[in-house]
């Protein structure tokens, strides 16, 4: 049993997740939640297609349990933002930048008020964020509002688990501020 699994499989009951030992990537609660423009929707994948050298949903980041409650007030994070997974050569996400192969957040996320999430990160260099969400569909942004930082936007945001990274547009790491809103 990996340690994500044994994490989560703890988490049940206060969350509602779900997750499968099999190729499946998880299985969440069936709250509806919209995406806002600008964000990409890549690809669902199983674990078995993604390969030794591209973000692993399987592994899990600095864990924040936060309501849409608490996140009303901004919670701020520094994070050393990109890695060595170069995005272009994990074909099935169609997208560019580089991360590390774990998350560097783990966001167990109950939207106690329907309230709407927002991820953004500002660093010291052109970002991307790059996010599996709690249907276990990629989500990618990079360049919010025409700028080097990036956002992604959960109308009606789903409880249950963001894996999120903080990534650099090239191969160089910065220093970043990873910022986590509701509204």
């Amino acid at each position: 049993m990996s340690l994500a699994h044994m994490w989560c499989t703890i988490l049940i009951g206060a969350v509602f997740i779900i997750f499968c030992e099999s190729s499946q990537a998880r299985e969440c609660d069936e709250l509806t939640g919209g995406l806002a423009d600008g964000i990409t929707r890549c690809p669902t994948v199983t674990t078995d297609s993604l390969g030794s050298h591209c973000p692993d949903i399987n592994e899990v980041g600095e864990v924040k349990l936060r309501d849409s409650d608490q996140l009303y007030t901004q919670e701020t994070v520094y994070i050393l933002a990109g890695g060595d997974i170069n995005l272009d050569d994990c074909s099935y996400l169609g997208v560019t930048g580089h991360v590390a192969k774990s998350p560097d957040i783990s966001l167990v996320f109950q939207n106690l008020s329907n309230l709407s999430l927002s991820i953004s990160v500002i660093g010291d260099c052109d970002t991307i964020l790059l996010a599996n969400d709690t249907e276990g569909d990629w989500l990618y942004n990079d360049d919010h509002n025409n700028s080097s930082d990036s956002r992604l936007y959960f109308e009606f945001a789903d409880s249950g688990l963001y894996d999120i990274w903080i990534g650099t547009f090239d191969e160089n790491t910065c220093d970043s501020v990873l910022v986590l809103e509701t509204f």
